[in-house]
């Protein structure tokens, strides 16, 4: 199940890298494949059994970042969260590089790296009322925080779905607000300066 796909261009006369993420088939959870060729072949770079991805993006510096829900059994319960994680390589090897717990249903929906190499998540938090949640990371991922929590007065649900960013490094995320009257809900774009 397709959910994603980012694009490096290639250098002069060579062909684009192509990142594509989802859901492996038959349940078997996350995916994250790549092709070097434009698009004429592919193959899986990073699989996980226990998340859905459903985010890729390509920085310049060669990292990729993959955003998506995990579950995994605790005290037997399941936990549910989402994870960010991260290959340096183009794809060679891959660790987790942030995780939230307890936001089942809700899972990071889209990651953006933007031109200085700031990476933003995106998505909700499952408190009560459920928050729009977008975290941030300077570094590469090493540490995070969070950038925007929002949730305007009078709503009961606000929810971070996507980001995008320009080349000064303005960054705005797009979402959903809603209050359990359809003719009332909100779809807000939220801007972060560049730094």
């Amino acid at each position: 199940e397709p959910q994603s796909i980012s694009v490096r261009p290639g250098a002069a006369s060579q062909p684009d890298q192509i990142f594509a993420c989802g859901a492996a088939p038959a349940g078997a959870g996350w995916a994250v494949r790549r092709s070097t060729d434009g698009g004429a072949t592919w193959s899986t770079v990073d699989a996980n059994t226990l998340a859905n991805a459903y985010s890729v993006a390509a920085g310049a510096d060669g990292s990729i970042y993959a955003i998506g829900r995990y579950q995994k059994a605790v005290n037997n319960t399941y936990q549910y969260g989402w994870i960010v994680r991260k290959s340096s390589n183009n794809g060679t090897t891959w660790s987790t590089v942030d995780s939230v717990a307890n936001l089942w249903p809700a899972f990071g929906t889209s990651l953006r790296v933007d031109a200085f190499g700031r990476v933003f998540a995106v998505g909700w938090t499952m408190t009560t009322p459920e928050t729009w949640l977008v975290r941030g990371s300077a570094d590469g991922g090493a540490t995070w925080t969070n950038t925007d929590i929002f949730l305007p007065t009078g709503y009961t649900s606000a929810a971070a779905m996507g980001a995008a960013s320009d080349a000064l490094g303005n960054v705005c995320v797009i979402g959903d607000v809603e209050n359990g009257t359809p003719s009332v809900n909100l779809a807000p774009i939220r801007r972060l300066p560049a730094p």
